[in-house]
């Protein structure tokens, strides 16, 4: 199957280019999941409000650009592979929803806008996250027709959601609350709450790609480094970030007890981390031979500048 059924284009910078695959990803949510998320009910206008709420779209992005990163013939169709990178948003976005509840991180904003508890009620964004993920597995179902890969895909998807992921990450990030803050335990959310699901982008990118076991086993590690440098980042924001670029209230994490790269370890040495980590992956995906690999590598370094 072909790589052009969609006019990607590559030649664009990572900001346009996330833009570009942003947008397309919206046009997906309103014309496919539309009838998924059940008409016009309260529940769905809330699982809605929070996809329509905008964000990076950076692990749709890494779904698509890795299945482009590899040599071989897709192994999917186009229809197939947004839906591939459209479950990973869902997963993050029902992520979202929870995160920001009471009983969590008390999050009142969102991407600048309130969060979905605060325009929905605790109880509907609860089971408006909860909609998301299993909707997630559902589009999967709906648009994997290979079993084999469809096996794959939702094997991939589950472990970096799961306990071994990002949901183990979340624990872990509230267990440890108020304890004294350790290197080892901030690497280790930072591993299972933001990377693990970053890593298997990569790797879904990777299965739609038919990627060989090498290309596979380097987009798996780059979309695990891409979640710890995000991560890190994200950190650094909480303490220098403008809030109103950020989106969110900053400086919440440190005040809260949370473990946090920046208050651990400092501003300059999470900074440093971080780009040792892009130097990683622009090394990755330098071996990777696909027309998007090069626009990998700049979205490594894009994760650097960012303010958001």
């Amino acid at each position: 199957m072909g790589k052009r059924s969609w006019e990607l284009d590559l030649s664009k910078s990572p900001t346009e280019l996330l833009a570009h695959i942003g947008a397309r990803m919206d046009t997906f949510f309103e014309e496919e999941l539309a009838g998924l998320l059940g008409g016009e009910t309260y529940l769905a206008e809330a699982a809605r409000y929070m996809l329509r709420g905008g964000g990076k779209r950076v692990r749709p992005a890494l779904v698509i650009l890795s299945a482009w990163s590899c040599r071989g013939p897709m192994a999917i169709d186009f229809n197939a592979l947004l839906a591939l990178a459209a479950a990973t948003e869902l997963m993050h976005t029902y992520s979202l929803v929870h995160d920001d509840l009471p009983c969590m991180d008390d999050d009142d904003t969102r991407r600048g806008r309130p969060s979905c508890h605060v325009m929905f009620g605790v109880e509907s964004a609860v089971w408006a996250g909860d909609s998301l993920q299993m909707e997630a597995i559902r589009l999967l179902h709906a648009s994997l027709h290979k079993p084999a890969l469809l096996r794959d895909a939702v094997g991939v998807l589950a472990k970096g959601c799961g306990f071994q992921g990002m949901v183990g990450g979340q624990w872990l990030d509230l267990l440890w609350e108020g304890t004294e803050p350790t290197w080892e335990k901030v690497k280790r959310i930072h591993a299972q709450k933001t990377a693990a699901l970053m890593s298997s982008c990569g790797e879904l990118g990777a299965l739609a790609g038919n990627a060989d076991q090498e290309e596979r086993y380097i987009l798996r590690r780059f979309g695990c480094n891409v979640g710890l440098a995000f991560q890190a980042i994200d950190d650094l924001l909480d303490v220098v970030g403008d809030e109103s670029t950020v989106g969110k209230r900053t400086g919440k994490d440190l005040a809260a007890g949370k473990m946090s790269m920046a208050g651990v370890a400092g501003i300059t040495e999470t900074r440093r981390y971080a780009e040792d980590l892009v130097g990683k992956m622009v090394a990755d995906v330098e071996r990777l031979e696909g027309e998007a690999a090069p626009s990998l590598a700049e979205l490594a370094r894009h994760l650097l500048r960012r303010t958001n």
